[in-house]
């Protein structure tokens, strides 16, 4: 997704000047980019059996909202510039340890080989189906949010909301049914989610007069929109909890801001100057938020008790951060405004983004997303 920028177009001209290329930083966001695919919350159980003990910890939900973090330099110029993020989800057979679509790196060379009319259809009333169940040992389709300026929410066509991001659990999926001493009882089971973010609006991927058409008009408009404008596919799993775990169920680490200089950073955009090496640091969480949790051979066998450690990610629109992560909550990361120069020129929009994604390491995640004003060239 970088580009090579080169200080000179032969091998000779770069011996005499002495002049090596350089990549772009991998912290600049020069174009479409997914930086964060959140599942809230991240791990998920079946429904209680009955009969089925209760567990130490109250048991997670059946199903998961699902957003994306989709960073378009294009929003700065036009604010209203809108694209759209579909989710599919492949949901692992009991007892059947093939792989599964979603799985294999072809989905992110051709994400829409997945696009099969999975959870596309209705009766023909015109109503929508009911997104986000999942298919054992199949594909199914977990709705879609638009995303502009403003970040991802849900997407309308016609004045017609359309599903919004959901994974389900099916009901035949029943992991406390495994025989005791089966390791998914005590591992689980992973759902893999691929979120495909593509530079076109609901109204260009959906036609026709009602829902039904809407669906079966989609896979076709959603290749050629493939084929044609700028996209992007990510993929995560959510852990599907099994009857006999025994950790505190996961939940996505907190970002409850970003300070410069002690100073927490607004909604306002936040000056600048040009050449400025800003510091800024995550606001720290509290000590509580960081879990514990057990650490098992493949067998189910438990090999030690561990504390969360978190990564920071920093990703900006301009210029560069001198440290793609950070590891601790007291370590700044330093942002290289840029310098204004024909080799390091200001945005002409202004403004520039900056984006931290806060990790647990073991599938939590979230974010947040602050502007900064910058000299205009």
């Amino acid at each position: 997704m970088k580009t090579l920028r080169s200080c000179a177009t032969t091998l000779a001209l770069l011996a005499a000047t002495g002049c090596s290329p350089q990549f772009a930083s991998p912290t600049l966001v020069e174009k479409l980019e997914l930086l964060g695919l959140r599942s809230e919350p991240p791990e998920i159980a079946p429904a209680a059996m009955a009969g089925e003990p209760a567990g130490a910890w109250p048991r997670p939900p059946s199903r998961a909202a699902l957003t994306s973090l989709v960073a378009q330099p294009a929003n700065l110029i036009d604010p209203a510039h809108r694209l759209t993020v579909l989710y599919l989800a492949c949901t692992p057979k009991l007892g059947d340890p093939s792989s599964l679509p979603c799985d294999s790196f072809d989905v992110l060379r051709d994400p829409g080989s997945l696009v099969q009319g999975e959870g596309l259809s209705c009766s023909g009333s015109g109503s929508l189906p009911e997104p986000g169940v999942g298919v054992q040992g199949g594909v199914s389709f977990s709705g879609l949010e638009e995303c502009d300026a403003s970040g991802c929410h849900a997407a309308q066509v016609g004045g017609v909301t359309l599903p919004a991001p959901l994974y389900a659990l099916p009901a035949d999926l029943v992991l406390s049914a495994l025989p005791v001493g089966t390791p998914a009882r005590t591992l689980g089971i992973h759902v893999t989610v691929v979120a495909i973010a593509v530079d076109a609006s609901p109204e260009e991927l959906f036609a026709g007069n009602d829902a039904c058409q809407w669906l079966q008009s989609f896979p076709a408009r959603l290749q050629e929109m493939l084929a044609s404008r700028e996209n992007v596919t990510a993929t995560k799993r959510i852990l599907v909890r099994g009857p006999d775990a025994e950790d505190e169920p996961n939940r996505n680490p907190s970002l409850p801001g970003v300070t410069r200089d002690g100073a927490t950073l607004g909604d306002a955009p936040a000056e600048v100057e040009a050449g400025a090496k800003v510091p800024l640091l995550p606001m720290a969480p509290a000590d509580t938020d960081y879990q514990t949790y057990s650490k098992y051979e493949a067998t189910g066998v438990k090999v030690e008790t561990k504390r969360e450690s978190w990564a920071w990610s920093w990703f900006t629109t301009a210029g560069e951060f001198e440290d793609a992560h950070t590891l601790k909550p007291d370590e700044v990361a330093t942002w290289d405004v840029p310098l204004g120069t024909d080799v390091d020129p200001l945005p002409e929009s202004g403004s520039a983004r900056i984006y931290v994604v806060v990790r647990d390491l073991r599938g939590g995640m979230s974010w947040l997303v602050r502007e900064a004003k910058l000299p205009v060239p």
